[in-house]
């Protein structure tokens, strides 16, 4: 189970980073994917906390200090790096990036997985409770928000959700989803019932379909574009299911993805400071794609390792204090 979440983690990465792109690229329509890439993300942040969080049990105030610190000490590892010898963008990146202070922030991604991090164990125990409920209620709630005038949040000219609005609902509900999946033991049932290869074919099914109405509703329906709000859902649900249905094995390359998978926030957080660095030289494609690529995933890497090195001598340190 663990190897197939660690590719699908990988694979969000990759949309994302690819969905930043588009200055690169030839063809700008091949900087495709983010949106797909950042519900997948935020779908396996969901399922990942509630299994972490089964394996174990921690009290609410050192869970909410080890996640916090965590990701605060590889944005500063990070920004130490990039701007360097420029206090002032290095001050800008912590109040723009670290600290929740505009409204036009809930559109960024570190902001709204603050948020998600708070909200995680209520939402688990609501899903512990009410399993489905909890994704019925939240649906429901987000259709008001979108199909609704929301002053300030609201894109006038279309009378539809502004970006910001949309990217934290989008987050909120696959983070919600991920949760339930996990409570629901529904990937248990998939292994159990390992020989029911009809659950595939329904799932590729459902993916395909959800995707063909998308691109209707976005070449001839655009009033109903709310809509594809919840197809996303239904894709990213989709191909939760259909990766553990595929059989493949990753032994030959098992340390490799699983260093990358565990490095994938920090790879996400990384890549926004490499792709202007590379946009502003000179190097031609498609030199400039692999350089992101490549130096996003190594630095990504690299300061996850280090990060969690200098935590790991941190705890150590409290212990023998302690003794």
């Amino acid at each position: 189970m663990i190897d197939q979440l660690y590719f699908l983690r990988i694979f969000a990465i990759v949309l994302i980073i690819n969905s930043h792109l588009y200055e690169m690229w030839p063809i700008p329509q091949m900087a495709f994917g983010g949106h797909l890439g950042n519900s997948i993300f935020y779908l396996l942040s969901g399922y990942g906390l509630a299994l972490s969080n089964n394996r174990k049990k921690l009290p609410i105030l050192q869970w909410y200090k080890v996640r916090f610190v965590k990701v605060i000490f590889m944005l500063l590892i990070v920004f130490s790096i990039v701007d360097i010898g420029n206090m002032d963008r290095f001050v800008r990146h912590i109040f723009d990036d670290i600290i929740w202070n505009k409204k036009v922030q809930l559109a960024y991604f570190l902001p709204v997985l603050w948020g998600l991090y708070l909200l995680f164990p209520l939402v688990r125990k609501l899903s512990l409770m009410k399993k489905g409920y909890l994704i019925v209620i939240t649906l429901f709630v987000s259709f008001f928000l979108f199909k609704y005038r929301i002053d300030g949040y609201v894109d006038i000219p279309t009378n539809m959700p502004s970006m910001d609005i949309f990217f934290s609902l989008n987050a909120l509900i696959c983070f919600v989803v991920g949760v339930v999946l996990h409570d629901s033991k529904i990937v248990d049932y998939l292994y159990i019932n390992n020989n029911k290869n009809n659950i595939f074919f329904i799932f590729l099914f459902i993916l395909f379909l959800s995707q063909f109405i998308h691109q209707f509703i976005i070449s001839s329906m655009l009033e109903f574009i709310y809509v594809n709000f919840y197809l996303n859902i239904v894709s990213v649900v989709a191909i939760f299911i259909l990766i553990f249905r595929v059989g493949f094995d990753i032994n030959p390359f098992r340390n490799v993805v699983f260093d990358l998978a565990n490095s994938s926030l920090a790879i996400y957080i990384v890549q926004f400071r490499i792709i202007p660095l590379v946009e502003e030289s000179s190097i031609a494609f498609p030199y400039n794609v692999v350089i992101v690529y490549s130096y996003s995933m190594l630095f990504g890497y690299a300061i996850y390792k280090f990060s969690s090195a200098c935590m790991g001598y941190k705890i150590i340190y409290q212990y023998y204090r302690q003794k």
